[in-house]
């Protein structure tokens, strides 16, 4: 790869997590913002020292996010919330799901999927637990976002969701 050069995006390389693949591509993450109110859609594009692929967007699953309002008006999720994901898959593919449930799917450039779904009992949150949660995301939030900021351990969901993230192998399991 010495002396190469890839059609990357100056900072990309950077801030995104980027995953080889078997033929010596890269995955990288893609988001587009759709408008000012924080909405955006994720994807994947597979890079090479050719030139890139056409991004794989990922399609946009309904779910219940958990998220509080803070004094200054912003909407702060709160910590196991569920959340939509996104995230690499071997040879290219994107896998997608929505955490509140066990079920997500592989999506292929070529346009194929892979539905992976289960039965799946939510595992309860330990008040220990939550407070600990509500401490941590109370200090972050007040550093970062706003003094003022509260977060009552009612505010955060009884059940963890039902994955945080994937983990792909160059060997093709997530």
């Amino acid at each position: 790869m010495c002396g190469r050069s890839w059609p990357l995006e100056t900072g990309s390389c950077c801030t995104a997590r980027m995953f080889p693949l078997a033929d010596g591509t890269i995955w990288k993450p893609v988001d587009e913002w759709l408008d000012q109110n924080e909405d955006f859609r994720l994807g994947a594009q597979v890079v090479g020292p050719t030139g890139s692929q056409d991004v794989v967007w990922a399609p946009d699953i309904e779910y219940e996010r958990s998220t509080c309002e803070s004094p200054n008006g912003a909407r702060v999720t709160t910590p196991y919330s569920p959340f939509n994901y996104a995230g690499p898959a071997p040879d290219g593919k994107l896998v997608v799901g929505a955490s509140d449930r066990y079920r997500f799917e592989v999506l292929s450039p070529d346009g194929s999927r892979l539905i992976v779904e289960r039965c799946w009992d939510p595992i309860p949150i330990p008040s220990e637990h939550k407070e600990w949660e509500r401490r941590r995301a109370l200090g972050f939030d007040r550093e970062v976002n706003d003094p003022e900021y509260e977060l009552h351990s009612s505010q955060i969901p009884d059940h963890k969701p039902a994955y945080r993230w994937f983990v792909p192998t160059q060997s093709g399991e997530i």
